[in-house]
C-alpha cells in the first residue's frame, strides 16, 4: 500500500508545483501571497471603518486567536488611545 500511495502523491505534488508556478506567473504573486494580501486589505477596510475591535478584525480576516494575536491587540489598543 505504501508504494501505491507514493506513486499517487508524487505526481500530485508535481501538479501542485506547476499550478503554483503558473499562478505566480499570471498574477505576480504566489497563491499564499494573494490570499494574505486579500485578508490584509479586508482588515484594513474594517480598521478604517473604525467600528470593530482589532480582535474582531483579526478573526474576521481569518487569523487565529493566539497569544501573539492577544499581545498585538493589546499593543494596538494602547497605540490607538
Amino acid at each position: 500500500m505504501g508504494h501505491s500511495l507514493t506513486c499517487r502523491i508524487i505526481p500530485a505534488c508535481r501538479a501542485l508545483a506547476i499550478i503554483w508556478r503558473l499562478f505566480a506567473q499570471a498574477f505576480g504573486e504566489t497563491p499564499h501571497q494573494f490570499v494574505t494580501r486579500l485578508r490584509m486589505e479586508h482588515a484594513k477596510k474594517l480598521l478604517l471603518a473604525g467600528n470593530h475591535s482589532v480582535t474582531d478584525i483579526c478573526l474576521d480576516a481569518g487569523y487565529d486567536w493566539t497569544p501573539a494575536t492577544k499581545a498585538w491587540d493589546r499593543s494596538a489598543r494602547a497605540f490607538i488611545r
